[in-house]
C-alpha cells in the first residue's frame, strides 16, 4: 500500500512515510495533497539537515583524496629529484669533471656561478646524439659551432656563467625527458618533434627562453602524471 500511495504522488517511500506521520501527528498542517504535511515542517527540515550533512561529508571525503593525491605527488617529486640531479651531474661529466657532488638547486647554484668547466659541455656533446648537428646544438645551448670548437681548444677555461646556465638546463630538461620516456634516446627524439601540448612548437625550441623552458618542463610535468595537453 504504501509503496502504491508513494508512487501515486510521484515521490519515495521514505518521503511518503514522514509526510503520513506527520499528517497523523498535525493533520490541520496538510495543504499540499491529500494525507500530506506542509514542506518546511520540522520533519522537513530534519530531512534537509541529513541532506546537507550528507554533503558536508561527501565535500570533506573529496577534499582529503585530493589532499592525499597532491601529498602522494609531492613524495613522488621528492623520491624522484635526487636521480634527476644525479643524471644531469653525469650528462656533464659526473664527479670526475665537476669535482663536486650536485645534491640540489643550491649545489647546481655555486657551480654554474663558478662557471661550468669546459669540459663538461665537450662531455655533454659527446654523449648526446642530438647535439652533434650545429644547428641543434646552437638551440640547445646557445653557442656556436665556432664557439665549442674553442672550447675544446681552451679546456683550461671555466664557461661563463650564461653559458653554464644553458648547458645546465639542457641536460636538466634532457633528465627529466628521460625519465618520463624511459630512455635517453627517446627523450632526445621527442625534443624534436613537434609536441601538441606546445601549440605544435618542437620543445628543443623553446629552450632559448626562461618562459619557453618552464612551459617545456609543465608538459613534461603533465606527461609524466598521465594528463595528456
Amino acid at each position: 500500500m504504501a509503496e502504491g500511495q508513494a508512487r501515486r504522488f510521484g515521490i519515495s517511500i521514505g518521503e511518503w512515510l514522514n509526510r503520513a506521520i506527520r499528517d497523523e501527528i498535525a493533520p490541520e498542517a496538510s495543504t499540499t495533497a491529500p494525507g500530506f504535511g506542509r514542506l518546511g515542517d520540522p520533519a522537513d527540515e530534519a530531512m534537509a539537515a541529513l541532506d546537507r550533512s550528507h554533503a558536508g561529508h561527501t565535500a570533506y571525503a573529496l577534499s582529503a583524496m585530493e589532499a592525499n593525491l597532491l601529498a602522494h605527488g609531492a613524495f613522488a617529486d621528492s623520491a624522484r629529484l635526487p636521480a634527476i640531479w644525479t643524471r644531469v651531474a653525469e650528462l656533464l661529466g659526473g664527479l670526475a669533471i665537476l669535482r663536486r657532488d650536485v645534491e640540489g638547486p643550491l649545489d647546481a647554484h655555486e657551480l654554474l656561478q663558478d662557471g661550468l668547466p669546459a669540459r663538461a659541455l665537450t662531455h655533454l656533446v659527446d654523449h648526446v646524439q642530438l647535439l652533434r648537428s650545429p644547428d641543434q646544438f646552437e638551440k640547445a645551448v646557445g653557442m656556436s659551432q665556432r664557439t665549442l670548437q674553442r672550447r675544446r681548444e681552451e679546456l683550461h677555461r671555466p664557461l661563463n656563467t650564461e653559458q653554464s646556465g644553458r648547458a645546465w638546463k639542457f641536460a636538466e630538461v634532457l633528465a627529466k625527458a628521460t625519465a618520463v620516456f624511459g630512455s635517453q634516446a627517446e627523450a632526445e627524439l621527442w625534443l624534436q618533434r613537434p609536441a601538441m601540448g606546445l601549440n605544435q612548437n618542437k620543445p628543443l625550441d623553446l629552450l632559448s627562453t626562461a618562459a619557453g623552458v618552464e612551459a617545456v618542463e609543465e608538459h613534461l610535468g603533465r606527461l609524466e602524471y598521465g594528463v595528456y595537453a
